[in-house]
């Protein structure tokens, strides 16, 4: 990828020269640590570092963290439902060098950089790249949602395995589509207790020409950590006893059993890669 300087003033050839001579302080060379930018409103969890050593973060709104050496890489996901913009950047110095952003429910942000790259975002030839990728990103979009449309659901069913020791929701799906365009699934499980709640989703895509059983399973029933309860003697017991769940909107299925509820909503492909 080529990278291009703008000079705004009117520089001499001096004043080239010396900008030049300077890049073991610009962007290209430098040395000091460089800034992960997390910003989303709302609750949102993932990690940063590089090769040498990832930590977990967590948290709320805009959050920064400074990372040593000469590639950096940073990981956020939203924790929740909102269908605000989570953007994650990398700038050294001033300069932002890599952002993405996503506003899919759940979705996922990764971004990564190598000093030295040129892969500089803030400048007008970073913006002419920013809206390159905008636009394949649009076009895929739409090929995804064109793949959700032609979706062929049916048997969306949910039944509790004591031998497996977890609960399944399970489905029939085809997706007719071809060249690689896929859908995705996100299977939702809920359980309430006297004194809890457990909830937790599971993210399946449904690849392009796919006619089969697909499943979430869900092993374990957890809050905060430590096991709050089994699936011992929830119902219903067995593939035999299934739930059959029902629809409640064009793509969206809702499960009502005895003990626990599940939701599958159907979604366009890139919104599970997030």
């Amino acid at each position: 990828m080529d990278r291009r300087t703008f000079l705004r003033s009117s520089a001499s050839v001096a004043s080239v020269s010396a900008f030049a001579g300077c890049s073991a302080l610009g962007i290209l060379g430098s040395s000091g640590p460089f800034t992960v930018t997390i910003d989303y409103p709302g609750s949102w969890g993932g990690s940063v570092g590089s090769p040498d050593g990832q930590r977990s973060v967590q948290g709320s709104g805009t959050e920064q963290f400074e990372i040593e050496g000469d590639i950096v890489s940073a990981v956020a996901q939203k924790r929740d439902a909102g269908t605000g913009r989570l953007t994650v950047s990398i700038a050294a110095g001033d300069n932002v060098v890599k952002r993405q952003s996503t506003t899919a429910q759940y979705g996922t942000v990764s971004v990564s950089h190598r000093r030295g790259s040129g892969d500089d975002v803030s400048g007008d030839g970073g913006a002419n790249q920013q809206q390159e990728q905008t636009q394949n990103q649009e076009q895929e979009r739409e090929q995804d949602r064109q793949a959700l449309e032609s979706l062929e659901v049916e048997q969306v069913q949910t039944y509790v395995s004591e031998s497996e020791g977890g609960i399944f929701v399970t489905f029939q799906v085809r997706n007719p589509t071809s060249d690689g365009i896929g859908a995705g699934a996100v299977v939702e499980l809920s359980v309430s207790g006297q004194d809890y709640t457990y909830q937790e989703q599971k993210f399946l895509p449904i690849e392009a020409g796919t006619s089969e059983e697909l499943s979430a399973f869900f092993p374990e029933i957890v809050q905060d950590g430590p096991d709050i309860g089994s699936v011992d003697g929830m119902s219903p017991q067995g593939s035999e006893n299934a739930v059959t769940c029902e629809s409640i909107s064009e793509h969206g299925y809702e499960c009502e059993a005895p003990d626990y509820t599940a939701h599958v909503t159907f979604v366009p492909e890139y919104e599970v890669r997030g």
